[in-house]
């Protein structure tokens, strides 16, 4: 079957053979893949090889988390629906530690919480209800981690996510913000103490997300389809927004910061930009269909969006904000063709020229941006270097 042209084309693909449940990058070569049989893959994607498999988890691994270590470099969090949590080092086929932190908590989520300009060995672990902050001390025992006990916990309505600034923890829940500034005590570790608590204005509607604006303010969407941005300073007192956006009709599903300057928040059917510092609506987009994700490509210049469904994936041009379509709307079902999804789209991530897609048939596929191997050899052939020499 020929395959149509796009300007993205298939570089490396992988049979996971069990389904795959997350997918984590490490960096522009490896990617860290979770299996519904518990096995945890390291793939490289340049070469198509597989480096690493790692199994210790009795059930499907359901997230895959970066830990930044002084003295070991890059270690990996998995967590699985058996509720073991472990950490690996990406050079052995043993975890360096395992462990449980509650019965039933189930992981939704995990931040490296860093201390000033530098990453500490502090990780917040977020269930549904709980938060908990659990350190990794890499001074006792040389480069082994020790997993101590949980810090602190609070207990929240369902947990949406939780940002940080130099200052701050923002734990964004679904009825309520709350804030609590940093704090590092020797022996102690980390403590968190509260500073603000800020509530729905609608008692109608929840939080449905959260982003980062910048280091001094944050967004949330609600499930009425408002977003508000909210300073993020500790001290701040007054808890009325710095900005409230007007309704979508539909609940604000995701949003995505674009060149520090534009929220790009995304609603059942449609994808908007919203101007960080005006709260105006510059540019909107509608789907005909219910849309699952977006994700941006790491210079911003492309937004790809995925339908709820999983069964197409389009990308857009972002020139000055406003869409154009890059490539059709790319039907993930051809059969016959090695590097086309032969079922569902799960997931999408972004590497530093490309995309990696996972699906329901286990494939793991990167896509390579055409046109940055084009501009890499016309680089080249300026440089003096042939193609050949090139590649």
């Amino acid at each position: 079957m020929q395959v149509p042209n796009t300007y993205y084309n298939h570089l490396q693909v992988l049979d996971a053979q069990d389904g795959v449940e997350c997918l984590q990058i490490i960096d522009n070569c490896r990617v860290a893949i979770g299996l519904s049989t518990g096995r945890i893959i390291i793939w490289d994607i340049v070469l198509g090889k597989v480096l690493l498999r790692l199994h210790n988890h009795q059930g499907p691994v359901k997230f895959l988390e970066l830990i930044t270590c002084d003295i070991t470099g890059t270690l990996l969090l998995s967590a699985g629906k058996d509720d073991l949590i472990n950490i690996w080092d990406l050079n052995l086929t043993e975890p360096l530690k395992s462990f449980v932190l509650k019965e039933n908590f189930k992981i939704k989520l995990a931040r490296q919480i860093k201390k000033g300009a530098f990453y500490n060995q502090i990780t917040l672990l977020c269930a549904n209800t709980l938060l908990s902050t659990v350190e990794i001390n890499t001074q006792q025992l040389g480069h082994l981690p020790v997993i101590k006990n949980v810090v602190k916990s609070v207990n929240y309505s369902e947990v949406v996510d939780v940002l940080e600034t130099d200052d701050l923890i923002i734990c964004v829940a679904a009825n309520s913000i709350d804030m609590f500034s940093k704090e590092w005590k020797e022996k102690i570790g980390l403590t968190m103490k509260s500073e603000d608590k800020l509530l729905l204005f609608d008692s109608n509607s929840l939080y449905s997300c959260a982003l980062l604006v910048s280091d001094n303010s944050f967004a949330v969407g609600t499930s009425t389809g408002k977003i508000y941005i909210y300073s993020a300073k500790i001290g701040f007192s007054q808890k009325t927004p710095l900005q409230e956006v007007q309704p979508f009709g539909s609940p604000v599903k995701q949003m995505r910061l674009a060149q520090q300057v534009w929220i790009v928040a995304m609603c059942e059917d449609s994808v908007t930009f919203i101007h960080t510092k005006t709260g105006t609506c510059s540019y909107q987009q509608l789907f005909s269909v219910s849309l699952r994700s977006i994700t941006l490509s790491s210079d911003h210049s492309t937004l790809l969006t995925l339908c709820m469904d999983g069964t197409s994936l389009e990308a857009w041009n972002m020139d000055d904000c406003v869409l154009s379509k890059k490539f059709f709307a790319r039907e993930l079902t051809y059969e016959g063709y090695l590097g086309v999804h032969e079922d569902k789209v799960k997931g999408v991530e972004v590497v530093s020229d490309g995309i990696v897609t996972f699906g329901s048939d286990s494939l793991v596929i990167v896509w390579k941006n055409k046109h940055q191997e084009l501009l890499k050899m016309i680089a080249s052939v300026r440089a003096g270097i042939s193609h050949q020499e090139c590649c």
